[in-house]
């Protein structure tokens, strides 16, 4: 049991395979605010929306009925978004 087996030879080209599709470019360099909250951009009727979001979550290992409590929230990134969220509601 202690002995790993290696991965089937199509594993290894899936992966070969995988990381040969084009990524696109990083606009920004990854930073420190990078670990806290993540960007998220959406077309929508009124034009591009900008967010932030982060991931909240609760409880212990020990506590059952908090254990898969997880909130993510989205704040608007930008003014224009901000202003479009408004005008919608």
């Amino acid at each position: 049991m202690g002995r790993s087996r290696p991965a089937p030879i199509r594993c290894w080209r899936l992966c070969a395979r995988s990381c040969a599709y084009p990524a696109p470019a990083c606009r920004t360099p990854p930073d420190a605010s990078a670990a806290i909250v993540v960007p998220f951009e959406i077309e929508s009727p009124v034009g591009r929306l900008s967010f932030l979001s982060t991931t909240t979550v609760f409880g212990t290992p020990v506590e059952v009925t908090l254990s898969e409590v997880a909130i993510e929230a989205f704040f608007p990134a930008d003014e224009a978004t901000a202003k479009a969220l408004q005008a919608l509601g």
